[in-house]
């Protein structure tokens, strides 16, 4: 009997869930729930940058530049990737308060 590889997730094969501002405007991000912040920078990368574990289901870990983590990203904030590419950090707090996920 063979077995199949296991897939391993990329943020490329899945789209990552779409917000749209509460107030009505077209503004659109991406974002993931951030669960837990690895010390352990990835093999070969360059000081200062991180792995960061996503609540979202099918998602692998995602790297973070060092510019990312001044941000001081916590737990339970959000991951987000704004439509010119940009990353920001915000907090659930603010992000729930700004942004309503489309169905």
């Amino acid at each position: 009997m063979r077995h199949e590889p296991r897939k391993e997730y990329k943020m490329e094969d899945t789209m990552m869930p779409e917000y749209r501002t509460r107030a009505g405007k077209r503004e659109a991000v991406y974002a993931l729930k951030i669960k837990k912040i690895m010390a352990a920078r990835p093999a070969g990368a360059p000081y200062g940058r991180r792995m960061i574990e996503v609540e979202d289901i099918g998602f692998a870990p995602v790297e973070v530049s060092a510019e990312f983590m001044k941000m001081n990203p916590e737990p339970g904030g959000y991951y987000v990737v704004c439509q010119g590419g940009a990353k920001a950090y915000m907090t659930a707090k603010d992000f729930e308060k700004r942004y309503k996920a489309i169905k």
